[in-house]
Protein backbone atom coordinates (compact mmCIF):
# COMPACT_ATOMS: atom_id res chain seq x y z
CA UNK A 1 0.00 0.00 0.00
CA UNK A 2 1.45 3.33 -1.06
CA UNK A 3 1.51 6.37 1.22
CA UNK A 4 1.41 9.90 -0.08
CA UNK A 5 4.35 11.96 1.09
CA UNK A 6 3.03 14.97 2.99
CA UNK A 7 4.17 18.37 1.92
CA UNK A 8 6.81 20.04 4.06
CA UNK A 9 5.42 22.40 6.69
CA UNK A 10 4.91 26.02 5.79
CA UNK A 11 7.54 28.45 7.08
CA UNK A 12 6.67 29.86 10.50
CA UNK A 13 4.86 33.19 10.53
CA UNK A 14 5.85 36.20 12.55
CA UNK A 15 4.47 36.88 16.00
CA UNK A 16 2.70 40.03 14.80
CA UNK A 17 0.89 38.16 12.04
CA UNK A 18 -0.24 35.46 14.51
CA UNK A 19 -1.56 38.07 16.94
CA UNK A 20 -3.32 39.91 14.12
CA UNK A 21 -4.86 36.70 12.83
CA UNK A 22 -6.07 35.84 16.34
CA UNK A 23 -7.79 39.20 16.88
CA UNK A 24 -9.31 39.20 13.40
CA UNK A 25 -10.58 35.65 13.91
CA UNK A 26 -12.12 36.68 17.23
CA UNK A 27 -13.80 39.67 15.58
CA UNK A 28 -15.05 37.43 12.78
CA UNK A 29 -16.49 35.02 15.36
CA UNK A 30 -18.56 37.80 16.95
CA UNK A 31 -19.72 38.93 13.50
CA UNK A 32 -20.82 35.37 12.69
CA UNK A 33 -22.75 35.24 16.00
CA UNK A 34 -24.36 38.60 15.16
CA UNK A 35 -25.40 37.36 11.73
CA UNK A 36 -26.88 34.15 13.16
CA UNK A 37 -28.79 36.18 15.77
CA UNK A 38 -30.34 38.30 12.99
CA UNK A 39 -31.26 35.16 11.07
CA UNK A 40 -32.93 33.53 14.09
CA UNK A 41 -34.72 36.76 14.96
CA UNK A 42 -36.29 36.83 11.50
CA UNK A 43 -37.38 33.23 12.01
CA UNK A 44 -39.18 34.29 15.21
CA UNK A 45 -41.25 36.85 13.30
CA UNK A 46 -42.80 34.27 10.98
CA UNK A 47 -46.57 33.62 11.41
CA UNK A 48 -47.11 34.61 15.06
CA UNK A 49 -50.18 33.30 16.91
CA UNK A 50 -52.90 36.00 17.19
CA UNK A 51 -55.13 35.82 20.27
CA UNK A 52 -57.62 38.28 18.74
CA UNK A 53 -58.31 35.96 15.82
CA UNK A 54 -58.82 32.93 18.08
CA UNK A 55 -61.01 35.01 20.41
CA UNK A 56 -63.20 36.30 17.58
CA UNK A 57 -63.62 32.79 16.17
CA UNK A 58 -64.45 31.09 19.50
CA UNK A 59 -66.47 33.69 21.45
CA UNK A 60 -70.29 33.81 20.77
CA UNK A 61 -71.09 37.08 19.05
CA UNK A 62 -74.47 37.54 20.80
CA UNK A 63 -72.80 37.28 24.21
CA UNK A 64 -70.23 39.85 23.23
CA UNK A 65 -72.91 42.22 21.88
CA UNK A 66 -75.08 41.83 24.99
CA UNK A 67 -72.15 42.45 27.30
CA UNK A 68 -71.10 45.43 25.23
CA UNK A 69 -74.64 46.88 25.41
CA UNK A 70 -74.77 46.44 29.19
CA UNK A 71 -71.37 48.10 29.53
CA UNK A 72 -72.59 51.01 27.42
CA UNK A 73 -75.72 51.46 29.60
CA UNK A 74 -73.62 51.28 32.76
CA UNK A 75 -71.33 53.99 31.43
CA UNK A 76 -74.29 56.20 30.51
CA UNK A 77 -75.87 55.78 33.98
CA UNK A 78 -72.57 56.48 35.70
CA UNK A 79 -72.14 59.65 33.64
CA UNK A 80 -75.78 60.65 34.47
CA UNK A 81 -75.23 60.09 38.20
CA UNK A 82 -72.02 62.09 38.07
CA UNK A 83 -73.87 64.92 36.28
CA UNK A 84 -76.67 64.96 38.90
CA UNK A 85 -74.05 65.05 41.66
CA UNK A 86 -72.46 68.06 39.97
CA UNK A 87 -75.90 69.76 39.78
CA UNK A 88 -76.48 68.99 43.45
CA UNK A 89 -73.17 70.66 44.24
CA UNK A 90 -74.25 73.82 42.42
CA UNK A 91 -77.68 73.80 44.12
CA UNK A 92 -76.08 73.26 47.51
CA UNK A 93 -73.85 76.30 47.05
CA UNK A 94 -76.93 78.29 45.84
CA UNK A 95 -78.89 77.27 48.95
CA UNK A 96 -76.02 78.24 51.20
CA UNK A 97 -75.79 81.65 49.55
CA UNK A 98 -79.57 82.17 49.71
CA UNK A 99 -79.60 81.13 53.36
CA UNK A 100 -76.91 83.64 54.19
CA UNK A 101 -78.86 86.40 52.39
CA UNK A 102 -82.06 85.41 54.23
CA UNK A 103 -80.26 85.53 57.58
CA UNK A 104 -78.82 88.94 56.87
CA UNK A 105 -82.16 90.40 55.74
CA UNK A 106 -83.97 88.98 58.76
CA UNK A 107 -81.35 90.53 61.05
CA UNK A 108 -81.90 93.92 59.37
CA UNK A 109 -85.66 93.69 59.71
CA UNK A 110 -85.36 92.67 63.38
CA UNK A 111 -83.16 95.67 64.07
CA UNK A 112 -85.61 97.91 62.29
CA UNK A 113 -88.52 96.58 64.33
CA UNK A 114 -86.56 97.03 67.54
CA UNK A 115 -86.03 100.67 66.62
CA UNK A 116 -89.73 101.05 65.86
CA UNK A 117 -89.26 101.59 62.13
CA UNK A 118 -90.83 99.68 59.28
CA UNK A 119 -88.55 97.67 56.86
CA UNK A 120 -88.34 99.20 53.43
CA UNK A 121 -89.95 97.68 50.39
CA UNK A 122 -86.53 96.84 48.92
CA UNK A 123 -85.59 94.90 52.03
CA UNK A 124 -88.85 92.99 51.95
CA UNK A 125 -88.36 92.19 48.22
CA UNK A 126 -84.78 91.00 48.85
CA UNK A 127 -85.94 88.73 51.65
CA UNK A 128 -88.73 87.32 49.48
CA UNK A 129 -86.32 86.72 46.58
CA UNK A 130 -83.82 84.92 48.86
CA UNK A 131 -86.62 82.76 50.27
CA UNK A 132 -87.87 81.90 46.78
CA UNK A 133 -84.36 81.05 45.56
CA UNK A 134 -83.68 78.90 48.61
CA UNK A 135 -86.94 76.98 48.26
CA UNK A 136 -86.46 76.52 44.49
CA UNK A 137 -82.89 75.22 44.93
CA UNK A 138 -84.03 72.94 47.70
CA UNK A 139 -86.73 71.48 45.48
CA UNK A 140 -84.31 70.93 42.59
CA UNK A 141 -81.84 69.36 45.00
CA UNK A 142 -84.49 66.86 46.11
CA UNK A 143 -85.38 66.08 42.47
CA UNK A 144 -81.69 65.46 41.63
CA UNK A 145 -81.44 63.23 44.66
CA UNK A 146 -84.48 61.24 43.50
CA UNK A 147 -82.96 60.83 40.04
CA UNK A 148 -79.66 59.66 41.56
CA UNK A 149 -81.46 57.10 43.71
CA UNK A 150 -83.43 55.82 40.69
CA UNK A 151 -80.25 55.67 38.56
CA UNK A 152 -78.42 53.79 41.35
CA UNK A 153 -81.18 51.20 41.50
CA UNK A 154 -81.00 50.74 37.72
CA UNK A 155 -77.19 50.71 37.86
CA UNK A 156 -77.20 48.00 40.53
CA UNK A 157 -79.42 45.83 38.32
CA UNK A 158 -77.17 46.39 35.32
CA UNK A 159 -74.09 45.57 37.37
CA UNK A 160 -75.68 42.34 38.51
CA UNK A 161 -76.52 41.54 34.93
CA UNK A 162 -72.99 42.40 33.82
CA UNK A 163 -71.59 40.14 36.52
CA UNK A 164 -73.64 37.25 35.19
CA UNK A 165 -72.59 37.99 31.62
CA UNK A 166 -68.95 38.23 32.77
CA UNK A 167 -69.24 34.76 34.31
CA UNK A 168 -70.65 33.39 31.07
CA UNK A 169 -67.92 35.15 29.11
CA UNK A 170 -65.20 33.70 31.37
CA UNK A 171 -66.67 30.22 30.90
CA UNK A 172 -66.74 30.73 27.13
CA UNK A 173 -63.21 32.22 27.12
CA UNK A 174 -61.60 29.35 29.07
CA UNK A 175 -61.45 26.95 26.07
CA UNK A 176 -60.30 29.85 23.90
CA UNK A 177 -57.35 30.52 26.22
CA UNK A 178 -56.59 26.81 26.37
CA UNK A 179 -56.57 26.62 22.58
CA UNK A 180 -54.40 29.73 22.41
CA UNK A 181 -51.86 28.29 24.87
CA UNK A 182 -51.79 25.02 22.92
CA UNK A 183 -51.19 26.87 19.65
CA UNK A 184 -48.50 28.98 21.29
CA UNK A 185 -46.74 25.81 22.50
CA UNK A 186 -46.97 24.25 19.04
CA UNK A 187 -45.72 27.49 17.51
CA UNK A 188 -42.81 27.63 19.99
CA UNK A 189 -41.95 23.98 19.26
CA UNK A 190 -42.01 24.60 15.51
CA UNK A 191 -39.88 27.71 15.93
CA UNK A 192 -37.41 25.77 18.09
CA UNK A 193 -37.25 23.01 15.46
CA UNK A 194 -36.66 25.56 12.69
CA UNK A 195 -33.98 27.34 14.72
CA UNK A 196 -32.18 24.12 15.60
CA UNK A 197 -32.79 22.81 12.06
CA UNK A 198 -30.81 25.79 10.80
CA UNK A 199 -28.05 25.73 13.42
CA UNK A 200 -27.33 22.00 13.65
CA UNK A 201 -26.54 21.53 9.91
CA UNK A 202 -24.43 24.70 9.95
CA UNK A 203 -22.54 23.40 12.98
CA UNK A 204 -22.00 19.98 11.40
CA UNK A 205 -20.84 21.53 8.13
CA UNK A 206 -18.46 23.85 10.02
CA UNK A 207 -17.08 20.94 12.07
CA UNK A 208 -16.61 18.78 8.96
CA UNK A 209 -14.93 21.65 7.11
CA UNK A 210 -12.53 22.33 9.97
CA UNK A 211 -11.71 18.64 10.24
CA UNK A 212 -11.22 18.20 6.51
CA UNK A 213 -9.23 21.41 6.01
CA UNK A 214 -7.28 21.49 9.24
CA UNK A 215 -4.05 22.40 7.44
CA UNK A 216 -5.69 24.83 5.02
CA UNK A 217 -4.39 28.43 5.12
CA UNK A 218 -7.96 29.67 5.63
CA UNK A 219 -8.46 27.52 8.73
CA UNK A 220 -9.05 30.56 11.06
CA UNK A 221 -12.15 31.46 9.01
CA UNK A 222 -13.59 27.97 9.34
CA UNK A 223 -12.72 27.83 13.04
CA UNK A 224 -14.40 31.17 13.73
CA UNK A 225 -17.59 29.96 12.05
CA UNK A 226 -17.41 26.70 14.02
CA UNK A 227 -17.10 28.56 17.33
CA UNK A 228 -19.96 30.92 16.37
CA UNK A 229 -22.31 28.09 15.42
CA UNK A 230 -21.38 26.11 18.55
CA UNK A 231 -22.01 29.10 20.82
CA UNK A 232 -25.30 30.01 19.14
CA UNK A 233 -26.46 26.39 19.17
CA UNK A 234 -25.75 26.06 22.90
CA UNK A 235 -27.54 29.33 23.65
CA UNK A 236 -30.59 28.35 21.59
CA UNK A 237 -30.78 24.96 23.27
CA UNK A 238 -30.66 26.68 26.67
CA UNK A 239 -33.43 29.10 25.63
CA UNK A 240 -35.70 26.63 23.86
CA UNK A 241 -35.50 23.68 26.22
CA UNK A 242 -36.55 23.72 29.88
CA UNK A 243 -33.74 23.73 32.42
CA UNK A 244 -34.75 20.23 33.56
CA UNK A 245 -34.03 18.81 30.10
CA UNK A 246 -31.21 21.17 29.17
CA UNK A 247 -28.90 19.91 31.91
CA UNK A 248 -29.21 16.37 30.56
CA UNK A 249 -28.69 17.57 26.99
CA UNK A 250 -25.64 19.59 28.05
CA UNK A 251 -24.00 16.76 29.98
CA UNK A 252 -24.72 14.21 27.23
CA UNK A 253 -23.27 16.60 24.65
CA UNK A 254 -20.17 17.13 26.80
CA UNK A 255 -19.78 13.37 27.20
CA UNK A 256 -20.15 12.85 23.44
CA UNK A 257 -17.55 15.54 22.66
CA UNK A 258 -15.15 14.11 25.24
CA UNK A 259 -15.56 10.59 23.85
CA UNK A 260 -15.03 11.89 20.31
CA UNK A 261 -11.79 13.65 21.27
CA UNK A 262 -10.61 10.62 23.24
CA UNK A 263 -11.32 8.34 20.27
CA UNK A 264 -9.48 10.78 18.01
CA UNK A 265 -6.45 10.75 20.31
CA UNK A 266 -6.48 6.94 20.58
CA UNK A 267 -6.84 6.60 16.81
CA UNK A 268 -3.96 9.01 16.29
CA UNK A 269 -1.85 6.98 18.72
CA UNK A 270 -2.67 3.53 17.33
CA UNK A 271 -3.10 4.38 13.63
CA UNK A 272 -1.29 7.65 13.02
CA UNK A 273 -1.40 9.34 9.66
CA UNK A 274 1.73 9.49 7.47
CA UNK A 275 2.19 13.16 8.34
CA UNK A 276 2.13 12.37 12.06
CA UNK A 277 4.56 9.46 11.56
CA UNK A 278 6.85 11.78 9.62
CA UNK A 279 6.71 14.41 12.37
CA UNK A 280 7.49 11.83 15.06
CA UNK A 281 10.36 10.30 13.10
CA UNK A 282 11.79 13.70 12.23
CA UNK A 283 11.72 14.78 15.89
CA UNK A 284 13.31 11.49 16.99
CA UNK A 285 16.17 11.81 14.49
CA UNK A 286 16.78 15.42 15.54
CA UNK A 287 17.01 14.29 19.18
CA UNK A 288 19.19 11.27 18.25
CA UNK A 289 16.73 8.82 19.82
CA UNK A 290 15.00 5.74 18.47
CA UNK A 291 11.55 6.59 16.99
CA UNK A 292 10.10 3.38 18.51
CA UNK A 293 11.47 3.06 22.03
CA UNK A 294 13.09 6.50 22.51
CA UNK A 295 16.44 4.87 23.29
CA UNK A 296 19.30 7.35 23.16
CA UNK A 297 21.45 6.49 20.14
CA UNK A 298 25.14 6.74 20.94
CA UNK A 299 26.42 6.68 17.39
CA UNK A 300 25.29 7.20 13.84
CA UNK A 301 26.59 5.80 10.54
CA UNK A 302 26.22 9.16 8.79
CA UNK A 303 28.76 11.78 9.59
CA UNK A 304 27.17 15.17 9.64
CA UNK A 305 28.64 18.08 7.80
CA UNK A 306 31.05 20.15 9.86
CA UNK A 307 29.23 22.85 11.73
CA UNK A 308 29.75 26.43 10.62
CA UNK A 309 31.85 28.29 13.10
CA UNK A 310 30.04 31.31 14.42
CA UNK A 311 31.70 34.35 15.83
CA UNK A 312 32.83 33.64 19.36
CA UNK A 313 32.00 29.91 19.18
CA UNK A 314 34.10 26.85 18.52
CA UNK A 315 32.97 24.44 15.79
CA UNK A 316 30.89 21.58 17.12
CA UNK A 317 32.08 17.99 16.66
CA UNK A 318 29.83 15.01 15.81
CA UNK A 319 27.84 13.78 18.79
CA UNK A 320 29.25 10.22 18.86
CA UNK A 321 31.85 7.99 17.29
CA UNK A 322 31.32 6.82 13.76
CA UNK A 323 30.81 3.22 12.78
CA UNK A 324 33.57 1.44 10.90
CA UNK A 325 34.18 2.54 7.36
CA UNK A 326 31.85 0.90 4.87
CA UNK A 327 29.06 0.30 7.39
CA UNK A 328 25.89 2.07 6.20
CA UNK A 329 23.15 0.36 8.19
CA UNK A 330 22.38 0.79 11.84
CA UNK A 331 19.69 -0.59 14.18
CA UNK A 332 18.49 0.45 17.59
CA UNK A 333 20.30 -1.71 20.16
CA UNK A 334 17.24 -1.58 22.43
CA UNK A 335 14.33 -2.66 20.18
CA UNK A 336 16.11 -3.71 16.98
CA UNK A 337 14.36 -1.18 14.74
CA UNK A 338 16.36 -0.31 11.63
CA UNK A 339 17.28 3.35 11.99
CA UNK A 340 19.68 3.67 9.02
CA UNK A 341 19.93 1.57 5.90
CA UNK A 342 21.60 1.46 2.51
CA UNK A 343 19.97 3.63 -0.14
CA UNK A 344 18.79 1.68 -3.15
CA UNK A 345 19.88 4.43 -5.55
CA UNK A 346 23.22 5.70 -4.34
CA UNK A 347 24.10 2.83 -1.93
CA UNK A 348 24.90 5.40 0.71
CA UNK A 349 23.51 5.37 4.21
CA UNK A 350 20.08 6.94 4.58
CA UNK A 351 17.51 7.39 7.36
CA UNK A 352 15.28 4.31 7.30
CA UNK A 353 12.21 6.10 8.69
CA UNK A 354 12.33 9.30 6.60
CA UNK A 355 10.98 9.48 3.05
CA UNK A 356 14.01 10.92 1.21
CA UNK A 357 17.69 10.09 1.04
CA UNK A 358 19.90 13.00 2.06
CA UNK A 359 22.57 11.91 -0.42
CA UNK A 360 20.61 11.53 -3.66
CA UNK A 361 17.07 12.55 -2.71
CA UNK A 362 15.54 9.20 -3.67
CA UNK A 363 12.02 8.74 -2.33
CA UNK A 364 10.93 5.81 -0.19
CA UNK A 365 7.19 5.98 0.68
CA UNK A 366 7.52 2.75 2.69
CA UNK A 367 9.41 4.72 5.32
CA UNK A 368 6.18 6.33 6.56
CA UNK A 369 4.70 3.17 8.05
CA UNK A 370 4.29 2.77 11.78
CA UNK A 371 7.74 2.67 13.41
CA UNK A 372 6.74 -0.51 15.23
CA UNK A 373 6.29 -2.28 11.89
CA UNK A 374 9.48 -1.01 10.32
CA UNK A 375 11.84 -3.79 9.49
CA UNK A 376 14.78 -4.31 11.76
CA UNK A 377 18.22 -4.80 10.31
Amino acid sequence: MEHSIPAPPAPPTTRGSRIGAFFLSTTLTFLWIWLLAFLLEDVGRMSPVSYDEIYAAGMPSELVEELSGVDREVRLLERGIKRQEQIQGVLKRDMETSGEVMGQMMDLQRLALEKGSVPSEAERDALATAQETFLSSQGQYREANIEIQSANRTLFGLQQRRTGLGTRKAAAEAPIQKSYRAKVRVRALMEACVRLGILIPLFLVAAATVRRRWRHPWRPIYQSFLVATFWTLGYEMFEQFPALYFKYIAILTAIGITIAFLAWIIRKSTSPSPSLVLARNRAAYMESVCPVCAFKLSRTPIQGAPAVKRRGQAPQEPAGPLVPEGRVDFSCPSCGTGVFEACGECSGSRHSLLPFCEGCGAESPEALVLPSTAGAT
